[in-house]
């Protein structure tokens, strides 16, 4: 087995600088050329609307629709929040329900407040003494 770069002649061992230095560059090479990224697909407004609509329609699941799409399922999700019109999940509530709401809360925090400073405050029997409270188990 001799070195195809005939820097020390005739190369018979594994460790040649000239072998090693070429094997690696061809590992690096071959590494390089696998990844290598595909070119970026590039679709229209309508296919997305399309796919989006098709996604959300049907009863299957998003992964399976991008797969007969061939498209990316992450493509196809991105795709969905983008396109997909907001769903309304709030009702709308006219001013007087909520300031009838906010008058109602006011109150209920008033009443609260007053019961637990009722609760602050030290009990007295009727001679006027303080009352101790004993909880035994």
């Amino acid at each position: 087995m001799g070195c195809s770069f005939k820097i020390r002649g005739t190369c018979n061992t594994r460790g040649c600088f000239a072998c090693v230095l070429y094997s690696s560059k061809n590992r690096l090479s071959n590494v390089a050329n696998q990844t290598k990224k595909k070119p970026n697909k590039s679709y229209t407004s309508e296919f997305k609307e399309s796919a989006v609509k098709l996604a959300n329609e049907t009863d299957q699941p998003v992964s399976q629709t991008a797969r007969e799409l061939g498209v990316n399922v992450n493509t196809l999700h991105t795709w969905i929040s983008k396109y997909s019109k907001p769903v309304k999940t709030v009702a709308n509530r006219s001013d007087e329900h909520i300031y009838d709401e906010v008058k109602r809360l006011k109150k209920e925090l008033a009443k609260v407040i007053q019961e637990r400073d009722l609760l602050k405050r030290p009990q007295r029997t009727l001679q006027g003494k303080l009352c101790e409270v004993r909880m035994d188990n």
